[in-house]
């Protein structure tokens, strides 16, 4: 798996992205899958339906144990983007300027909601969620700055 994962990140480092993004998004929906069968088990649990605990007990091992190869898998995925090491789809960005990186190579899919753990370097952003449902587009990490900042200073003033 390792070389498989290798070569993949080498020759095709758009596809590992997409590969570990996609994984990343798989283990938060595993996530939220564990914290529902927590509530149901406690249910259970409360109305001494010890089978069910029981059930869910054995489910939850079982994602347990796709959870930790999952974490393995994303682990050798992982790309790192800093400068000093590079091997990821940037990997000519030494030599470059920022300024030429072209973004919309690696633009983020505004139809899947991401998360604050995704490596978001040379990505620009669609919008965020702040205290609601409701996305607050925005077009630069800047304009997302000033909007966080807009959003707190409304809460309480005082103490931003």
């Amino acid at each position: 798996m390792k070389e498989i994962l290798s070569i993949i990140k080498k020759d095709f480092p758009d596809k590992a992205i997409n590969i570990l993004e996609g994984l990343q998004l798989l283990r938060e929906i595993i996530n939220e899958t564990m914290e529902d069968i927590n509530k149901k088990m406690g249910a259970a649990f409360n109305n001494r339906d010890f089978d069910t605990v029981a059930k869910y007990t054995e489910l939850s091992k079982e994602i347990h144990n796709y959870e930790n190869k999952l974490d393995e898998i994303i682990d050798w995925l992982d790309i790192d983007y800093n400068t000093d090491n590079l091997d990821g789809p940037n990997s000519d960005i030494k030599s470059e300027s920022r300024s030429n990186i072209n973004y919309e190579d690696y633009r983020v899919d505004n139809n899947v909601e991401h998360t604050l753990y995704e490596d978001f370097t040379h990505i620009r952003p669609f919008g965020f969620k702040f205290l609601t449902e409701e996305v607050i587009q925005v077009k630069t990490w800047q304009e997302m700055l000033i909007k966080t900042a807009e959003i707190l200073m409304d809460i309480n003033e005082e103490n931003f």
